[in-house]
């Protein structure tokens, strides 16, 4: 059917859920194969799926039944039957498609003529053309069932009528948009579907909705959208693996104008994957770091490329500036190609560096070393609005490149055994160190995060041992935390943030953050009205909250939790401060955004299997010992909007990083060492073959 004119194709794509049964959550996001029938059910059957809500029989006809069961206090199961009917539909032959490489054995009773071996599976089911010009196609996951409709041209997805028996009413819930079938047994949920269609490399939402035809029946409405190009609706939007047969782990994530999606890191693959005409397509080292830049869709890798030399390389952070060019940061050894920069010189242990590069990956138009003659890393990356590249990160170098005039120039500490931060000011091109600064007492300081006020003003943020950290005007000014004793990570001591001018000559304001354990600022950035919010972990029991927050205790006294605090801009108050955690597990927020409304998205990772997650959100439950966690919170931090968990079940996932695109919708970056971390169909790289951590992007609606 692709020969037509312009094709166009709508997927209607509804995710079955069933919230009020007693459910197994580690499997929630795998895949369930469907199972063709070959005797050993019912003969009016052609496929079923045997999901963790309850099994999907799929008749010859093309009815759907769901026997659903719930679980009774007593140990008793109720059994409840819905049956779903295409109205007005022509089945002709119920197919599965992708067969699967699992196969299924029966061997029930003592009749060997009734044993069934090496029983074929299926990936999906379709229906084929249930209407004129519209198909359907099944899928099961661990509790859901997802139908997919595609519209061809000329088709009208008004056609489309579904009727539920077995319910005893249905209703649209006008608060979540979710299809609720009441039964005796409780409510059967279907999620809102989510829509959208895709212009150069954007994605444009497209409302679509839930109608209801009659008692029994629903329908679809769908608002104006181009009948000639395609529409998905989904609720995770999109998502891959990317990586080779080693380790790979992203860390920062960018986007550019036309929505393409740059992620920094570091890979032991020297089969990750690059492109023809990036700038280096040969694996150099035992760890190189690696861009790459995808479509907005995650199914192209459009550039990628190595970058390192012939011993260690990371990059930490990424950004796009006007022009498209596209700036990382990190660390590296000796032989880091060097392009113009204002330092050539490879200084000793291992060198910050800083690397600018054309939107295609293919050339490196400038670049340079950031060291002294110890270790520097060079980790957060922000560009002014005055033009000026600003890098903030760690250096145990006293030689560390610094200018006159600075706020400090002379380490605090004792070089090669204590570490302090930096803060240094580039010209676009990288040729020149216009302003640089240690930021630090006599012991350790870690620089996890750099940015600017509507002033122009540069604050970082991260975590400090020193007691005699120069304190201006902070609501803080004295180091409680943990000073000895094993430490969180590698950490003691209080978080701490600093604000100095754009020529990094003054401290303008600065000031501990934290409890008598120990804390960490990971992430920071402004809101509309130029209060800073920053995000990190701590283990103090008693880190400073505020009334009326949604969460003011910490859940475990045990382990770290995450938090999310509002403070001035002078660094003089504390305004708003909340945990954000579950219990039994450590909980760290790594990466923080804020949209138009002010609301903030935090990502990060958490081992608690009490995380607070919300009705509805992609991923309620965890199924592993660490995964990833998205939360959206407004801007009082009196309330979760929502909150979700993103992993697979076999593995462990981390998440670093958090951007919105134009339409509001979210995007992830970290590694998981998964083989089923949920990707979609269509991703460039949908599986991990092996347990080892592969680099993830993930997108989801600005709803989670």
């Amino acid at each position: 059917m692709r020969n037509q004119k312009n094709p166009w194709i709508i997927l209607l794509t509804l995710l079955f859920t069933l919230p009020a049964l007693a459910l197994q959550p580690k499997l929630q996001k795998i895949n369930i194969p469907f199972i063709k029938n070959e005797g050993q059910t019912d003969k009016k059957v052609s496929f079923y799926a045997k999901t963790f809500g309850g099994t999907l029989f799929v008749t010859k006809e093309g009815k759907l039944i769901y026997s659903l069961p719930k679980h009774e206090d007593n140990n008793k199961v109720k059994i409840l039957a819905l049956e779903e009917v295409l109205l007005g539909a022509k089945v002709k032959e119920v197919k599965g498609t992708k067969k699967s490489i699992t196969k299924v054995n029966y061997f029930i009773g003592n009749d060997p003529e009734k044993w069934r071996r090496n029983i074929s599976t299926y990936e999906s089911v379709t229906l084929g053309e249930v209407y004129k010009g519209i198909t359907l196609t099944l899928k099961a996951y661990g509790n859901n069932v997802e139908k997919i409709f595609r519209v061809k041209p000329g088709a009208d997805p008004g056609k489309i009528r579904l009727s539920i028996k077995g319910a005893k009413d249905l209703k649209v819930d006008k608060d979540t948009g979710e299809l609720v079938a009441i039964t005796e047994l409780g409510e059967v949920r279907f999620t809102k579907p989510v829509a959208y269609q895709e212009y150069g490399g954007k994605r444009k939402n497209i409302e679509v909705s839930y109608r209801l035809v009659g008692k029994d029946a629903y329908a679809f409405v769908v608002s104006e959208y181009d009948k000639s190009r395609e529409l998905v609706i989904d609720p995770l939007l999109a998502s891959t693996y990317l990586g080779g047969s080693s380790r790979e782990v992203a860390y920062a994530i960018a986007l550019d104008s036309n929505g393409n999606i740059y992620i920094a890191g570091e890979t032991s693959s020297n089969d990750f994957p690059t492109t023809t005409g990036s700038y280096d397509t040969s694996f150099n080292s035992g760890s190189d770091a690696f861009v790459s830049k995808l479509s907005s869709d995650l199914s192209q890798l459009l550039a990628s490329t190595f970058i390192g030399t012939a011993y260690y390389d990371r990059a930490l952070d990424i950004e796009i500036d006007n022009y498209g060019n596209v700036y990382v940061v990190g660390y590296a050894d000796n032989g880091f190609p060097i392009v113009n920069g204002a330092q050539s010189i490879y200084g000793g242990g291992t060198d910050g560096f800083v690397v600018k590069l054309n939107s295609n990956l293919s050339s490196i138009l400038a670049s340079t070393y950031l060291g002294g003659s110890n270790a520097d890393v060079a980790r957060r990356l922000l560009i002014h609005p005055n033009g000026s590249i600003y890098v903030a990160g760690t250096t145990y170098s006293s030689d560390f490149p610094t200018t006159n005039g600075a706020y400090q120039t002379t380490f605090n500490g004792t070089a090669g055994s204590t570490y302090e931060g930096f803060i240094t000011r580039l010209s676009s091109d990288l040729r020149t160190i216009t302003n640089s600064t240690f930021y630090g007492g006599t012991n350790n300081e870690k620089v996890y995060a750099i940015s600017a006020d509507s002033s122009g003003n540069i604050y970082i943020g991260g975590n400090t041992q020193s007691t005699d950290l120069v304190i201006v005007g902070g609501f803080k000014d004295t180091n409680t935390g943990a000073s000895s004793g094993a430490g969180y990570k590698g950490h003691l001591g209080n978080a701490f943030i600093g604000k100095l001018d754009p020529t990094l000559s003054n401290l303008l304001g600065s000031t501990y953050l934290g409890g008598t354990g120990i804390d960490a600022v990971r992430d920071i950035d402004f809101d509309s009205n130029d209060y800073l919010i920053a995000v990190g972990w701590t283990t103090s029991t008693d880190f400073p909250t505020t009334n009326g927050v949604f969460q003011e205790v910490d859940n475990d006294t045990y382990n770290a939790e995450a938090f999310i605090v509002k403070i001035n801009s002078t660094l003089t108050q504390l305004l708003i401060s909340t945990y954000l955690g579950g219990a039994g597990c450590s909980d760290e927020a790594h990466g923080l955004v804020i949209d138009q409304d002010d609301n903030i998205y935090v990502t990060g990772n958490t081992c608690s299997s009490y995380f607070p997650t919300t009705v509805g959100s992609y991923q309620k439950n965890k199924t592993e010992w660490g995964e990833i966690f998205i939360t959206k919170v407004n801007s009082t931090l009196s309330s979760i909007i929502a909150s979700t968990y993103i992993g697979g079940w076999d593995g462990t996932e981390y998440a670093y990083d958090i951007v919105l695109d134009t339409a509001g919708n979210v995007l992830i970056t970290g590694y998981s060492y998964s083989t089923v971390y949920p990707t979609t169909n269509g991703a460039f790289q949908e599986n991990n073959a092996s347990q080892t951590p592969k680099a993830v992007i993930s997108k989801l609606d600005k709803n989670l």
